[in-house]
């Protein structure tokens, strides 16, 4: 005694909302990144943005060496995230 016939054939395929699984662990690096480049530029640059495409591995190198010694994320927030 039911209310209907079941669908009959393929369920529509729903697209996953912000690219599913990689696309959200792409907007969480990407944000984090971001912000630290934002930072990086503000403060150790005379609020100049750099190219990361031109400046290349300089500017990484400059990036990771000012969030370590500047910027570090404390064992707390790395443990409350």
């Amino acid at each position: 005694v039911g209310r209907g016939a079941p669908p009959s054939g393929p369920k529509e395929h729903q697209p996953k909302e912000m690219g599913g699984t990689l696309g959200n662990l792409l907007l969480i690096a990407w944000s984090h990144w971001i912000l630290y480049y934002l930072w990086y530029c503000l403060v150790h640059n005379d609020a100049k943005l750099r190219d990361p495409l031109f400046d290349g591995r300089e500017l990484w190198l400059d990036m990771r060496a000012a969030i370590s010694e500047h910027a570090r994320p404390t064992a707390f927030a790395v443990a409350f995230y």
